[in-house]
């Protein structure tokens, strides 16, 4: 079992083409995640922005994003995720704790930060990669009740905006997602849909509903 204080840091430098090819996704963690000379557009839930340059985003768990880059080129990434297990009940929920709690409970719809905030806590994330252990847990703690207080940061996604997801198992359902993912800025028939898993559209139609 894990540790609630288990979490990681990664601070690279890499292609980002990698990246825009990869299916938008969710995981079990929050992720706080900094990037910088980029190009390319932002998914977060039903929010898609146009970033150009570097953007800082706190994203709560099970919430749909990804980062797909317009081109090849070489983008520094800082990412940071961690368990809810990280903050007991007892410990969140402390009056001195509510605009951390406040923060990560907007988190599910997406947060991002103003390029002024971005330059502020930037310097601190660098620090943070080279820390381990208790000190590492406090600076973090820091840094998440600075985005907290910050003024300067802005909701994502829309105020109706929900997370209907589920786990996928199924092959064929994971071609379609993926499809989906990839050609949603275009006009998707059913037909089109069902040959990518050898079905006639009735039958397509029949499965799709019974499995999602």
């Amino acid at each position: 079992m894990e540790h609630p204080f288990l979490w990681f840091v990664k601070l690279s430098a890499r292609i980002f083409l990698a990246i825009a090819s990869d299916p938008t996704h969710y995981h079990y963690e929050f992720e706080l995640n900094m990037v910088k000379h980029f190009e390319g557009k932002r998914i977060v839930g039903d929010s898609v922005e146009n970033i150009n340059g570097s953007d800082l985003v706190l994203i709560g768990p099970n919430t749909f994003h990804a980062w797909e880059a317009n081109a090849e080129f070489r983008t520094h990434v800082i990412t940071i995720q961690f368990s809810s297990e990280l903050f007991g009940s007892s410990f969140i929920n402390k009056n001195l704790f509510r605009p951390v709690k406040e923060l990560l409970d907007l988190s599910a719809r997406g947060i991002v930060f103003s390029e002024a905030e971005q330059k502020r806590i930037l310097p601190r994330l660098l620090a943070l990669a080279d820390k381990r252990g208790f000190d590492s847990v406090i600076d973090f703690l820091i840094i998440l009740n600075e985005l907290a207080i910050s003024p300067d940061k802005r909701v994502l996604c829309s105020p109706n905006f929900t997370q209907n997801h589920y786990e996928v198992k199924s092959r064929r359902i994971k071609i379609i997602h993926q499809y989906l993912q990839k050609n949603y800025s275009k006009r998707i028939t059913v037909g089109e849909v069902a040959k990518l898993i050898n079905m006639t559209e009735s039958g397509f139609c029949h499965f799709f509903k019974k499995r999602t």
